[in-house]
């Protein structure tokens, strides 16, 4: 049977968002398969912008640098039993689209204190890729998504190990992108993701046991887009850190939406976690920034805030005032928000 046939008619069987916290903060994105881009295309894109990947797949064909050290890389085809079994843990009409649409999976992992960083080309729909780091291995990804794309990454990070997820869209083009993370005992993620599409719609869903330390960095620009973000952090064991932040700057009538929320189990004490989203709308574009927060234990420090303006005119004036033109001004004020958060790239 095919991976497609198993979950067809995923529209009616699955919800639009099953999270009951955000079901009436919610945007519909439309859902069509579109033509895989082909390996030789992502090739030549690669050679034009002289980029250099371990790792080119459209989520069919794969080419891999041998040379890659310390990475242990395996493709897989998708059997029935699995695909069946990823079917039933779809959660969304987008996480059933994408996972409908994998033929192959890719899995990354790295052994015991060793260290790998590697940069991958991924275009097309239905990308799985499944990322291990063992006890106290680094993991780094960089992961460019060109052209129309849906994407599933499953990190695992073991005992005193440190992850690092990079996503950056390369075009405007419609994305569906989700992770999930498990976080061993004093492990680390670092996750940062730029988003500039069209449409795109992110689900995503950690968990930290005991001293674990994950740190979301969301960067927003949309331009007459559709994007609607998630990031859900469940903190499981003592001494436990969570950092979410995210910054979106919309126009031409964009409507972003970004959605932070982290949870402070009971026995999670000395937990800590910080919740900051910010928006710009540069016109009439609507940005919605909504943190919740939640801990069933009293020693814990946790915080959040959330803001959404036009660029204040005050400021505008200031920098006029010294010399700088007004569009000018507007750029410095732009890029003083989102520096911070593009330094964070690796």
């Amino acid at each position: 049977m095919r991976y497609l046939n198993i979950v067809k008619g995923v529209d009616k069987e699955l919800p639009e968002e099953p999270d009951p916290l955000y079901v009436r903060n919610s945007v519909r994105i439309e859902l069509k398969n579109s033509t895989r881009p082909s390996i030789d295309e992502m090739q030549n894109f690669a050679k034009e912008n002289k980029l250099a990947f371990d790792i080119i797949t459209n989520g069919s064909e794969f080419i891999v640098n041998e040379e890659s050290k310390n990475a242990r890389i395996e493709i897989h085809d998708i059997e029935d039993e699995l695909a069946y079994e990823f079917k039933t843990r779809a959660e969304s009409r987008y996480i059933g689209f994408t996972m409908a649409n994998v033929e192959k999976l890719l899995l990354i992992s790295v052994e015991r204190k060793n260290k790998a960083s590697l940069r991958l080309l991924m275009g097309g729909e239905g990308l799985l890729v499944i990322a291990k780091a063992d006890e106290q291995a680094g993991l780094s990804l960089e992961e460019f998504l060109y052209g129309d794309n849906s994407i599933i990454n499953e990190i695992s990070a073991e005992k005193g190990s440190k992850v690092g997820l990079d996503i950056i869209q390369l075009s405007n083009k419609r994305s569906l992108n989700f992770y999930n993370a498990v976080l061993g005992e004093g492990s680390e993620l670092n996750v940062n993701n730029f988003l500039c599409n069209r449409e795109a719609k992110s689900r995503n869903k950690i968990v930290g046991y005991a001293s674990s330390k994950v740190t979301i960095n969301n960067i927003i620009i949309g331009k007459n887009s559709t994007i609607d973000i998630a990031d859900s952090v469940n903190s499981k064991g003592p001494e436990a850190k969570s950092f979410l932040d995210a910054s979106a700057i919309g126009s031409h009538g964009s409507t972003i939406l970004m959605k932070e929320n982290s949870s402070i189990e009971k026995g999670a004490y000395r937990s800590e976690s910080v919740i900051s989203t910010r928006g710009i709308s540069l016109d009439d574009s609507k940005i919605e920034a909504i943190p919740s927060m939640g801990t069933e234990e009293n020693d814990v420090k946790a915080s959040h805030a959330a803001a959404v303006s036009p660029i204040r005119t005050e400021a505008i004036e200031y920098l006029m005032s010294r010399g700088i033109s007004k569009s000018d001004s507007k750029k410095l004020i732009l890029m003083g928000m989102l520096d911070k958060h593009i330094m964070r790239f690796s």
